[in-house]
């Protein structure tokens, strides 16, 4: 770190913040996706499979109310309108049935298959309730409808079990796709975080060798600016003494100068 230059140990810290912030994003798109995935099958898988097993249950407690109102209507209007009913009810049960079956998986097919067996095995004795309820033979009619209790309970247990498996398992993918935005947030804190102090240490750990640094340049300019002050002044002191021995020089020279006159002017005479 001491080696590298003021711009490299800047762009080592801002990469590392761009580092943080990528992994961030990649940390944040990476558990999007896992959310969507589970979100996907909750959507297009479970809600559509809790929705064919509710209807299902639904129709088939229609159909034993209107089973038990055919037995009890006396008019024969009444008995027509609710054969009617009957009818109508049982072809919304065979359409649920091959709508489930083309998103079911294998144990859904298989609790599909044992559902409509026993639908049908009831729907067979209700057709034989209603001759029997046409011609006002009650007794005989509660007497089918009692011998095909079976059926009807074996039908009610297998879609209930269909409920509950689809409810459980929709409330698996709710709970996964809670967990995984839970580890989203608490990894994402983490990794910010991280990289936040990461990048404030190698701040500091910059800032502190730049300063050591601009204290040893500065204290080397101090250093090298007393060498030149020094230097100055004994420049400036040699030249004082080249003056005074220039003066000096020039002194003894016009003194010689003048003697020399001197002598001449006593030979004259």
């Amino acid at each position: 770190m001491k080696k590298l230059s003021l711009n490299s140990k800047i762009a080592i810290s801002i990469g590392i913040l761009i580092a943080g912030s990528v992994l961030i994003l990649c940390l944040g798109l990476n558990r999007m996706a896992l959310i969507a995935d589970n979100l996907h099958v909750i959507v297009s898988d479970r809600v559509p499979k809790m929705m064919y097993a509710n209807h299902m249950r639904q129709l088939l407690y229609l159909q034993l109310f209107n089973e038990r109102s055919l037995i009890l209507e006396e008019s024969p209007e009444g008995m027509d309108n609710i054969i009617k009913i009957m009818e109508k009810r049982h072809a919304e049960m065979q359409d649920v049935l091959v709508q489930y079956g083309k998103i079911a998986d294998d144990l859904g097919k298989e609790n599909l298959s044992q559902f409509s067996e026993a639908y049908d095995s009831w729907w067979k004795f209700t057709q034989e309730i209603r001759k029997k309820a046409l011609v006002n033979d009650d007794k005989a009619a509660f007497e089918l409808s009692r011998q095909s209790s079976d059926f009807r309970k074996k039908a009610e247990t297998v879609v209930t079990t269909m409920i509950e498996r689809s409810d459980k398992r929709m409330e698996n993918e709710t709970a996964d796709a809670k967990r995984i935005e839970d580890e989203s947030k608490y990894m994402m804190s983490a990794v910010g975080i991280a990289t936040i102090l990461i990048g404030i240490a190698i701040s500091f750990i910059v800032m502190l060798i730049t300063s050591r640094t601009i204290k040893q340049v500065i204290s080397a300019l101090s250093s090298n600016a007393e060498q030149v002050t020094t230097a100055a002044h004994q420049i400036a002191t040699s030249s004082e003494q080249l003056s005074e021995a220039s003066t000096e020089s020039a002194s003894s020279l016009e003194e010689t100068v003048r003697s020399e006159e001197h002598t001449s002017e006593l030979q004259s005479h």
